[in-house]
């Protein structure tokens, strides 16, 4: 796969971008995931970078297309609320991401909640890996729980 970035940087981070529901990552995070989690939570794809259509050659081999496949149903429906758009109104739509967390498997180290965009919710342990590992480029968002 090939994944053309704007320009953020001279040099790209170890997550400097999103491509639709997946993860663009360096093989340092890759390596990371493939040694915390299991093989069937996560698909690693080989790719490459270009930045603003000029390729990084020594991208080749170096960079991954990382699809979150676990998916959990963790959302705690009672707080989240729902809303109907006009456009598709049979479909509701969540209005706050509300994790349970009394039903997050324990195992479960980085996930998408089922009913709930494309982004992984990852467990602290996840990212003090990431610290610890000197993985950039990632942000992190804080979530409502229960």
């Amino acid at each position: 796969m090939h994944v053309d970035i704007e320009t953020r940087s001279a040099e790209p981070e170890d997550l400097p971008w999103y491509v639709g529901s997946a993860t663009f990552a360096s093989r340092r995070f890759c390596d990371l995931v493939r040694e915390l989690l299991q093989p069937e939570d996560v698909q690693l794809l080989p790719s490459y970078v270009t930045i603003d259509g000029e390729e990084v050659l020594e991208s080749r081999d170096s960079y991954e297309i990382v699809n979150w496949l676990r998916q959990v149903d963790c959302l705690d429906k009672s707080l989240a609320g729902f809303h109907y758009r006009p456009s598709f109104p049979n479909l509701p739509m969540v209005e706050d991401d509300v994790v349970d967390l009394s039903i997050v498997p324990v195992d479960a180290m980085a996930f998408r909640m089922k009913y709930c965009g494309s982004l992984p919710i990852v467990r602290n342990d996840f990212v003090r890996a990431l610290r610890n590992h000197g993985i950039t480029g990632w942000r992190l968002m804080n979530l409502l729980t229960s």
